[in-house]
């Protein structure tokens, strides 16, 4: 019993040090994109964001190896055999480096005969997008490295470490960058500022980790039985990972191959603004992963059942009031962000995003589950099913309404693949119908959700579209933002959330009238 409070606070640390790697993305993202967008322009911004979209899906050669290493460098750590954790991490680092080589040359290879050409570009752009498109196979080789190194700390339950690490250089690239942009320095300084962002965090992040785990060491000797465990319970999650990637990285390439580079900037940004901020719910829902194994695997099913429907209830409700506020504010939102320009192309463009990502995080919890009852093997097919579905969404929507067509086209796939999925899942792996998961999660929080957007849409309505009102906007925003906290804490919590709700809030006044004390 004397483990269980030390256990507990990991538990709580580790999820608020997800949240704030949720958090600080959303953040320097919001600052910085109207920046960077208004220095460089929708071209150079489209482009830039293409290179990005390019280096994420090539990203896939790993095969899922950071999952499988951080699986048995954990065990094997835990163990306290230092040997088997200093051969786990010299394979990764070394299979790491192979990758980003391998990659980088594809990269540097297929700039000119496959790129350049795929992609609509002004002739006036094509040698800076080459040249950066260049620059971007470096840039590769050290973000894998990066990818791997900040795994490191996760496999030891230190996320504080992985987190500061990561949001710190965030922040620094985004701030050198907006620097050189007032400098006048252009699109290459971007992507020269990335590579070095990332070289220095690679060099932080080993440097932290040889003071945290002194006993870890580079080998060439690395047992050939290990390295096969590590690379057959990574590929078992790898189509699952495909089908991810195609979602969010080659839709955007899809954009930038028939419509061109200004239109990537015109679905990007409402893309990568809805991703971020509703992402918490991906994060939020990892934590019923191994509570769904435990359980499993000690039959007790109906105590599942219960937190699952529990969990579920809470981040439905939490997903549908982000969907609110993006489907009524969106263009206020992007006018005062962005411009009215841009909002006026691209609030619709959000709206259909919103709805999109809202059926797609009603798949996070039911996939964690499915992940601790079973094999990974069913979600990764779904996974990769979707994303094939969403390309071809992509290209009929985009070659009939444009931009607004690949929209459309995302936010259908993602509403007829999640149904499918969840009816599946619900009956087949989890033992709940579908139905009873609806009316016990969902129903009560849509029911006010409409209700609320009844009473809100006649103000949104009222407002002009040629400059946003601030003050309406704040007075709309904090109107909706206190109707769904209030309504979510009586409602949606259950009596002993809210119990926990005002214990942790009583603890931090006194730990502030304790500091006050101290200060005197």
């Amino acid at each position: 019993m004397s483990g269980a409070p030390e256990q507990n606070y990991f538990i709580l640390r580790n999820s608020l040090y997800n949240v704030a790697g949720w958090a600080v993305p959303v953040v320097v993202n919001f600052v910085s994109v109207p920046i960077i967008v208004h220095k460089l322009g929708y071209d150079a911004y489209g482009v830039w964001t293409l290179v990005m979209a390019v280096m994420g899906y090539f990203t896939l050669l790993d095969m899922g190896g950071v999952k499988g290493g951080i699986r048995y460098l954990a065990e094997f750590n835990a163990k306290g055999d230092a040997d088997q954790a200093s051969a786990i991490v010299s394979l990764g680092l070394f299979a790491y480096l192979c990758i980003g080589l391998f990659g980088g040359l594809i990269l540097f290879t297929i700039t000119d005969p496959v790129l350049l050409k795929l992609i609509k570009l002004p002739d006036e752009l094509r040698p800076l997008a080459r040249q950066v498109f260049h620059f971007a196979a470096l840039g590769f080789l050290l973000t894998m490295l990066q990818t791997y190194l900040l795994s490191l700390p996760q496999a030891v339950h230190r996320f504080d470490i992985s987190t500061k690490v990561d949001s710190f250089f965030q922040v620094l690239n985004t701030a050198a960058t907006i620097i050189a942009l007032n400098q006048g320095h252009g699109l290459l300084s971007v992507i020269i500022l990335r590579i070095a962002s990332t070289a220095l965090c690679c060099v932080a992040i080993v440097w932290l980790m040889r003071r945290c785990q002194p006993s870890w060491r580079l080998t060439r000797k690395i047992p050939l039985h290990l390295a096969r465990k590590i690379f057959s319970y990574s590929l078992t999650s790898f189509a699952g990972r495909i089908g991810i990637m195609t979602a969010n990285q080659l839709q955007v390439l899809v954009v930038g191959s028939i419509l061109g580079a200004a239109s990537v900037t015109v679905f990007s940004i409402p893309f990568q603004l809805i991703s971020r901020v509703m992402g918490i719910s991906s994060r939020l829902s990892m934590l019923i992963f191994p509570i769904s194994s435990e359980l499993s695997g000690t039959d007790r099913l109906d105590r599942l059942h219960e937190i699952y429907l529990s969990m579920s209830r809470m981040l439905f409700f939490l997903s549908m009031a982000q969907t609110l506020m993006f489907g009524l504010l969106a263009w206020d939102i992007l006018a005062i962000w962005m411009g009215t320009a841009f909002a006026s192309q691209a609030s619709e463009i959000l709206i259909l995003v919103a709805i999109g990502y809202f059926a797609d995080t009603t798949t996070n919890l039911p996939t964690q589950v499915c992940d601790g009852l079973t094999s990974p093997k069913l979600t990764s097919m779904f996974a990769f099913v979707r994303g094939c579905t969403s390309i071809v969404f992509a290209l009929v929507g985009g070659s009939v309404a444009g931009v607004y067509g690949v929209a459309v086209g995302f936010a259908a796939s993602c509403i007829i693949m999640s149904l499918v999925f969840n009816m599946f899942v619900h009956s087949r792996v989890i033992g709940l119908s579908y139905g009873l998961v609806i009316i016990r999660t969902q129903a009560e929080s849509l029911a006010f959700g409409i209700g609320l957007a009844l009473v809100a849409l006649p103000f949104t309505l009222l407002k002009g579209k040629t400059s946003p009102d601030l003050v309406r906007f704040f007075l709309t925003a904090g109107a909706l933002a206190v109707s769904l906290c209030v309504y979510g804490y009586l409602r949606i919590c259950s009596r002993g959330q809210r119990q926990q709700i005002r214990a942790m809030l009583a603890g931090i006044l006194r730990l502030k009238k304790r500091d006050t004390v101290d200060r005197r």
